[in-house]
């Protein structure tokens, strides 16, 4: 940053000659426009408030250099003087010390004692000024953080930065960071955190504000705020860089902005907003999520409870192909329908629980559950579908292991034991309970394993059975239709004799008739 200097001098030669002859911008000072008196430097002075040099003629009407000196020494004391006079006389030096003056130099001036002067005095406010800066940053960063980790109770903002200080927040975040901190090692995720921390910075220290300051607030969320004196970066210049910027990266990101410049003190309150909004990064244009989010996202998605069922269904029958598209089209249905993460947790966390719950009712034994979508997750770790869909899978393939549901030997062997028993018994009154009993395992879970192996529901694979048993009495014996409905497990012979035409097309006494008929 260039020093501004004032050139003060009521002879237009001179003055002309001073900021107009020798290259200034060489040496890095940019000259302030000229001053023909000290009255007139200090309305320039006042009106610029960013001179940092002065050199100024002693003699001067109206207010001379000494009163000039005194005026800054009292007013703007880190402005640095440096008095020309024709005078070599000791009292003009001596009130010059005391009005705060360092340089002294005589007329007629050597332009390059004068570069040399004007340049010590730039070299030591630019050091002086890095000084304030880091005092200031550190003093900044420090409150900064106090907004967003616990404060002490003790600790109470600063006024004058909290009055002085706007600052834009936002946070970035790895996109799937989950999945890329399973596939890579320590170091090369720190590796990659310096890269994207280095990249945020030199975004924007090269555009109008005054510190970019950030700093990790979780291990997988930047805060950077961009500070603020004078109108600066607008909001809007801030996503085009951040985008600009992200394309960049070797590792995709996640930005959440926030849509105004804040005071020091309401960082703690945007940052809250910040963490409560990542359940809808994955509904992020280009990455870019702008607080506040829009209400209608708030008011959640259209619910896929079909998808849903369907998928239990699949898992409880030990379908593995089916459970994998099903998965596949659950989680394509949160996409379509803009779902937030938090929904769809929630709805991946309810399979999971009915699950558990239906094979406790169906297998009548319980066994540990420890999935991890039933505990809280963190949404800057997994802040995608597919990282929310990598759990899930992993959760349900662990349930349908611990609960033996992909062991279809296991349930063709249950269901060779139930046919058996049903063969056996099928001319009593027997009910599905009493089979679901003979096995071990609940009346529901029978069903459902019953008609996937056979096709049928359990009534009617007994009343198949029974009626083919019918048909031999009828061919082969002389017992009378009644006769035949009770041995087979019949009670009501009406009902006999409905189930019969039902299955064969015609009634029981039709049915000995044409197959007892001679053929001619």
């Amino acid at each position: 940053m260039k020093c501004k200097m004032l050139i003060v001098d009521d002879e237009p030669i001179i003055r002309n000659g001073l900021t107009q002859t020798i290259p200034w911008e060489k040496y890095n000072i940019e000259i302030a426009e000229a001053a023909h008196d000290g009255l007139d430097a200090i309305n320039k002075i006042n009106a610029a408030e960013d001179v940092d040099i002065v050199v100024t003629d002693v003699r001067m009407p109206n207010q001379d250099g000494l009163q000039l000196a005194a005026y800054l020494d009292e007013h703007y004391p880190t402005i640095r003087i440096i008095i020309l006079s024709g005078y070599d006389e000791f009292n003009y030096a001596k009130q010059a010390m005391h009005a705060g003056v360092k340089d002294y130099l005589l007329k007629p001036v050597d332009i390059d004692e004068l570069i040399t002067v004007v340049r010590k005095a730039s070299e030591e406010i630019q050091e002086e000024r890095s000084r304030n800066a880091e005092i200031e940053q550190s003093a900044i960063r420090n409150e900064l953080y106090y907004q967003v980790v616990k404060t002490p109770a003790s600790h109470s903002p600063d006024k004058n930065l909290v009055e002085t200080v706007k600052l834009y927040p936002f946070v970035t975040l790895i996109k799937n960071y989950s999945v890329l901190k399973s596939k890579e090692s320590r170091g090369q995720l720190c590796k990659w955190k310096r890269h994207w921390e280095n990249k945020i910075s030199d975004v924007f220290t090269k555009r109008d504000v005054d510190y970019c300051i950030s700093f990790f607030t979780g291990q997988n969320m930047l805060m950077t705020c961009l500070i603020v004196k004078k109108d600066g970066l607008k909001t809007e210049d801030v996503k085009s860089s951040l985008i600009s910027g992200m394309s960049e990266l070797e590792i995709p990101l996640y930005a959440l902005l926030y849509n105004r410049y804040i005071r020091l003190d309401e960082l703690a309150y945007v940052y809250r907003q910040f963490d409560q909004s990542l359940s809808f990064l994955p509904l992020a244009d280009e990455g870019i999520l702008q607080l506040p989010v829009p209400d209608s996202w708030k008011n959640g998605c259209t619910s896929p409870d079909l998808q849903s069922e369907k998928l239990i269904d699949s898992i409880v029958r030990g379908e593995q192909d089916k459970v994998r598209d099903r998965i596949t089209e659950l989680f394509d249905s949160f996409r379509i329908n803009a779902c937030s993460l938090t929904e769809t947790t929630s709805v991946a966390r309810g399979v999971v629980s009915s699950v558990y719950e239906r094979y406790q009712g169906l297998m009548r034994k319980k066994t540990d559950l420890d999935a991890t979508l039933l505990h809280s997750l963190d949404f800057q770790c997994y802040n995608t579908y597919q990282a929310i869909q990598f759990l899930f899978e992993n959760d349900i393939r662990n349930l349908m292991n611990k609960c033996q549901l992909t062991h279809v030997e296991n349930n063709n062997w249950l269901m060779e034991r139930a046919e058996t028993y049903i063969k056996n018994y099928y001319t009593t009154d027997i009910k599905a309970q009493e089979v679901a009993d003979v096995i071990n395992i609940s009346p529901n879970y029978f069903s459902s394993l019953f008609k996937q192996r056979t096709g049928r529901n359990f009534n009617e694979y007994v009343n198949v059975l029974r009626v083919e048993q019918a048909k031999t009495l009828l061919a082969d014996t002389p017992f009378k239709v009644r006769e035949v409905a009770e041995q087979v497990g019949y009670h009501e012979y009406k009902y006999f004799v409905e189930v019969f035409k039902k299955f064969v097309g015609m009634t029981p006494t039709e049915y000995r008739k044409w197959n007892t008929t001679p053929v001619k």
